[in-house]
């Protein structure tokens, strides 16, 4: 049973096998190449490729086309005669037909298949396009990055040590890599590209131009329906495509482009033109060359050969570009195909069916950064891109506060200094961890990482013993969450300290929820040493009676405002309610600008729900009950964040100062009487406890102890 190789493209696909000492490309309904695209029949039921790319001209909203650029999106859905499909169902059914073509051709089901992939795809990509394959029925042995897939079909057997810089410019994405080949050993030595940038996008250029033209010569009404709109778009793209193709040979194309009105003008286009709408695409891709080769530790001079892949390359001014600043390129032969044929010779050598073909060395490095979220978002790289695969490290990371018990150690992949502007591949907790004073804690994080992108990571407190562990094998984009037991535990082990009850209960709330507090006496909120003993700390509105009545100094905030400054600095979390509002004006000034005693309007309001969290918990709208004292919060700093609002006015804000977090609510506790108000109740103080309940980790010593596990592998 023979084993493919298989191309998956944004714009088109191949299936190939290596025989009788070579390989050749498999015809999928009489051609080497398969639109990738899939769409709905007439009468219904689906449509792949050929016809499906036909089907798309006629009925665009009824045809799916380069879904591979949402590979990995597990939230991206499709909708075709009705059903939903996701960019993992999609692809299932691209490879499914190609699977059927290799079968025919071959007179038998294929043994097994090698599937390449952009060499910029990060993991979950990676992991989405290996359960296309085994929804498709294939036996999936590896995935190939294109230009290593490239590289062996041109560099198999060549008899001379060489390094080859590939420059893969398919339909939707871009690679660029360089590799040292000595014999049939493959060594990546630095990866680069775009995974948004293609043939497409060159396509999409043309379409503007002609749409600008047709608009200028009275072809396009400015108020044209929607639907003509997207049928002109689909037409559009075929002219597109069919002048690209004829601009890569010729200095000028003449096209035939419908308009609106059911009209058909001819347009001129010339190749200077062309080049003048893309130059700033081609140059992104020099940009990336050049910055690959950077990272390789090598210059344009040192690449024996610049292989040219995909079909976009086709166009003149990229190779041009590329003699100019890199070196003359080489254009393989079927540009459109050689990826395939890698692949196949991958197949072919993972499967041993080929006795006559030598076993292929592949050695890979990461193509991203991985590292954890540190403090303030600051991503922490543990492996760096471009490491030899298999690798393993070891960063250690104290805590960020005091006497901390628990952190998540959130993993990122990407090259960006904030975490934020990276792609979150999973996460682990870590409970127990010993209380200390901050920066005391030692937590090892360990990252292995084997040769096929498995990735485990580890962490552990030397003084604790405790250890948290994930295996990140099929990745999802959703955002890390704690498991139910692991916030069970910390909910359980964080400290809280109530005020007075006063017209408030801070303390019935949290029984409510199943938690403990203990009550903090008046004189013990001014000292700094008694709340540094709790991790949060709520103060009920009326236990400052001096701010209403002037009955005394019961809890009072000139004297406060040091101790409170120190514990929410360390990272504290402190949640004052309504006429508590000096222990934040005092100590936080100007964060809240605060109305006039007496001044607010009593009685039942109803809130707009400004976060979107909270939205989907109580909804848009939500009734709030207001005492008859009561003092409204005008306005609040920018960098508060406003959960609930009446009109302008804020009813519940947050904002962060140090390590720590303040919480504000204009309203007592104790009087939200409906259903929905108690639910919103518990969502504030649980959203409060939430800031408290994880410590962001230091990164304390430089790694210096990155091992190189690399050991030459089959395939």
């Amino acid at each position: 049973m023979p084993a493919i190789g298989i191309d998956l493209g944004t714009s088109n696909s191949v299936v190939a096998v290596y025989r009788r000492g070579r390989p050749e490309s498999l015809p999928v309904q009489g051609q080497s190449l398969m639109p990738s695209c899939v769409a709905v029949k007439p009468g219904g039921g689906l449509l792949i490729g050929i016809q499906a790319k036909t089907r798309s001209l006629v009925e665009p909203t009824q045809a799916v086309l380069a879904i591979k650029r949402h590979m990995g999106d597990r939230e991206h859905r499709v909708e075709l005669a009705g059903q939903s499909y996701s960019p993992v169902d999609i692809s299932a059914l691209i490879l499914q037909k190609l699977a059927e073509a290799a079968q025919d051709q071959l007179g038998e089901p294929a043994g097994g298949a090698v599937i390449s992939v952009p060499a910029y795809f990060t993991n979950n990509q990676k992991e989405d396009t290996r359960l296309a394959g085994e929804k498709a029925g294939l036996r999936v042995l590896g995935l190939v990055p294109e230009p290593t897939a490239a590289a062996i079909a041109y560099g198999l057997n060549q008899g001379k040590d060489q390094t080859i810089l590939v420059f893969d410019l398919g339909g939707g994405t871009f690679d660029v890599s360089v590799l040292q080949v000595k014999g049939n050993n493959f060594e990546v030595k630095a990866i680069g590209g775009d995974h948004a940038l293609g043939g497409e996008d060159f396509d999409r250029r043309l379409i503007d131009l002609l749409v600008r033209r047709l608009r200028n010569e009275g072809g396009l009404s400015s108020n044209a329906p929607e639907a003509e709109i997207r049928l002109l778009n689909a037409k559009l793209k075929e002219v597109a495509e069919a002048a690209k193709k004829e601009l890569s040979v010729a200095d000028a194309a003449e096209v035939t482009v419908p308009d609106t009105r059911g009209a058909l003008r001819v347009m001129r286009i010339t190749r200077a033109e062309y080049e003048g709408e893309i130059r700033d695409l081609v140059e992104k891709t020099i940009v990336a060359t050049l910055e690959t080769l950077k990272r390789a530790r090598l210059s344009a001079d040192d690449v024996d050969r610049v292989v040219l892949v995909g079909g976009s390359t086709r166009v003149p001014l990229i190779a041009r570009t590329l003699a100019e600043r890199v070196s003359e390129p080489y254009t393989a032969d079927n540009v459109d195909e050689v990826v395939a044929h890698g692949a196949a010779i991958m197949a072919a050598s993972l499967s041993a069916v080929a006795e006559e073909l030598a076993p292929i060395e592949v050695t890979n490095i990461t193509a991203h950064s991985l590292g954890i979220q540190a403090d303030k978002d600051r991503f922490a790289v543990v492996i760096p891109r471009g490491t030899k695969l298999p690798a393993q490290a070891v960063k250690t990371f104290t805590t960020a506060r005091d006497n901390a018990d628990r952190t998540d150690v959130v993993i990122f992949q990407g090259e960006d200094e904030k975490c934020n502007n990276n792609r979150q591949i999973g996460g682990v907790g870590l409970t127990g961890i010993a209380r200390a004073p901050a920066g005391l804690p030692k937590i090892d994080v360990t990252f292995s990482i084997d040769a096929d992108d498995v990735l485990k990571v580890t962490a552990a407190d030397r003084t604790s013993a405790r250890t948290g562990e994930v295996v990140i094998e099929r990745f999802t984009p959703k955002p890390y969450q704690p498991g139910p037991d692991r916030n069970l535990k910390d909910l359980q082990s964080l400290r809280f300290g109530v005020s007075g009850v006063g017209c408030d209960n801070a303390g019935m709330v949290l029984r409510g929820l199943g938690l403990s507090s203990r009550d903090i006496e008046d004189k013990d909120f001014r000292r700094a040493a008694v709340l540094a003993n709790y991790d949060v700390v709520f103060i009920n509105c009326m236990a400052d009676s001096t701010q209403l009545y002037g009955l005394g100094d019961s809890i009072n905030p000139e004297l406060n405002a040091p101790a409170l400054q120190e514990f929410v600095s360390r990272g504290g979390v402190l949640y004052v309610s309504d006429f508590a509002y000096g222990n934040i004006s005092v100590p936080f000034p100007g964060k809240i600008k605060f109305g006039e005693r007496f001044q607010g309007v009593a009685g039942t309001a109803t809130a707009t729900v400004a976060d979107p969290d909270l939205r989907a918990l109580v909804g848009p709208t939500c009734p709030i009950e207001f005492n008859l004292a009561y003092l409204p919060a005008l306005s609040a700093r920018s960098d508060c964040r406003v959960y609930l609002t009446r009109g302008k006015e804020p009813l519940l804000i947050s904002f962060p100062h140090g390590n720590g977090h303040v919480v504000y609510t204009s309203f007592h506790n104790s009087q939200q009487q409906s259903e929905k108000a108690q639910q919103l109740l518990s969502y504030i103080i649980l959203q409060t406890i939430a800031l408290a309940a994880n410590t962001p980790l230091v990164e304390l010593v430089e790694s210096n102890n990155l091992r190189d596990t690399n050991r030459p592998r089959r395939g």
